[in-house]
């Protein structure tokens, strides 16, 4: 921090398995700070925005995030849209005092963190969520579910599973994934064979991907369709997937990006003014409202900025609202801010599949109750 700065860290998704999409993830956050930049700064002073990649991997994450806070002293961290590093990040900045400001929020852990706000929705929300759906809604009696065998991954088998059975359906297959053995022709397989009505995948595009064209090899498709978590919302996954994938039900943690708000107007000319190119997901609309909501935060402030008020004030911000269809709010000991979802469905349009609302909006409860 000084007269004309405040140094703000950022760690994106630039490389490794996933870094062909996570990109995109990163750039959202920084076209706002950029923006806030480009508007004046805060109170006169600029955001000195330093950044590094983590790969998707927590080790070169948290490397990466002690050197900015210990060596680069930066005085916060904002929109960090990679749960490999929110997670591990989070008890660290509980340690170090340094707020952890937009998050992915994927991680159970991120809302144990005194000092860490996260934006996004927790995989097992998701989870139940689209349980719920798919049980109301289509009919679901049994499924396969194939996940990313880490914690959040697990997270997300754990809560689909339990909220199946508490209304009166169950999972039959299931099956762990890595992204060096997928195992998407035996999930296919013993999808097939147990005739189940659904799968139900938390991956990552290029596997749900995988996962759909060995399908489309083999003619079958489940009753109910395939389905998952917002980790596959991408614009890229239609073509990725192929027409196979028609009906595909994916969800997403802000209003969904085929409506036309003034909310999504105005993050969509930002966000594109600087990255004309990205791929709109829930998590670049994470990125956005963390980085809008640290820079928002920060102007409450005036000129006496430290690190304790800015946490202070962002444990009492209420219905924080930028118009995508979730309003946050904060208190200390819960940090819980986000649980709507609204379920999406990859559905023709001309030569073209895209992603279409289907009127189905959810807020899951079950997280906070269970604090």
């Amino acid at each position: 921090m000084t007269g004309t700065s405040i140094k703000i860290g950022h760690i994106g998704i630039y490389s490794g398995p996933v870094g062909a999409f996570g990109q995109s993830l990163s750039w959202a956050g920084r076209a706002t700070l950029q923006s806030i930049n480009d508007s004046g700064g805060v109170n006169g002073r600029k955001l000195d925005v330093l950044v590094r990649d983590d790969g998707w991997d927590g080790t070169k994450g948290m490397n990466a995030a002690r050197d900015l806070v210990e060596r680069q002293k930066v005085f916060a961290l904002c929109c960090i849209e990679s749960v490999s590093t929110s997670d591990p990040v989070t008890p660290y900045a509980d340690q170090m005092k340094v707020p952890h400001v937009g998050g992915d929020g994927w991680g159970d852990i991120q809302y144990k963190g005194a000092w860490s706000f996260p934006l996004g929705v927790p995989s097992a929300s998701e989870a139940r969520v689209l349980a719920k759906y798919q049980v109301q809604k289509l009919g679901v009696k049994t499924a396969a579910v194939m996940y990313l065998n880490n914690s959040t991954g697990q997270s997300f088998r754990d809560a689909y599973r339990k909220t199946l059975e508490d209304l009166g359906a169950r999972v039959v297959v299931d099956q762990p994934a890595t992204f060096d053995d997928p195992g998407t022709t035996t999930l296919i397989a013993r999808a097939r064979t147990a005739n189940v009505d659904t799968i139900a995948v938390y991956a990552d595009p290029g596997i749900f991907a995988r996962m759909i064209r060995e399908a489309a090899g083999q003619s079958y498709r489940p009753p109910k369709g395939f389905s998952g978590s917002t980790m596959f919302y991408f614009n890229v996954t239609p073509s990725l997937a192929g027409p196979w994938a028609e009906g595909a039900i994916s969800m997403n943690h802000w209003t969904p990006h085929d409506q036309d708000t003034p909310g999504l107007r105005r993050y969509r000319e930002i966000v594109t003014r600087y990255y004309p190119n990205i791929d709109h997901t829930a998590w670049t609309q994470t990125g956005y409202s963390g980085a809008s909501l640290l820079g928002d935060t920060l102007k409450r402030l005036g000129l006496n900025v430290t690190r304790q008020r800015l946490k202070d004030t962002l444990d009492q911000t209420t219905d924080y609202d930028l118009g995508l269809g979730s309003r946050i709010s904060f208190r200390p000991g819960q940090h819980h801010a986000n649980s709507t979802l609204h379920v999406v469905q990859l559905q023709r349009e001309g030569d073209d599949m895209k992603w279409k609302t289907v009127g189905y909006d959810e807020r899951d409860a079950t997280y906070d109750s269970q604090r």
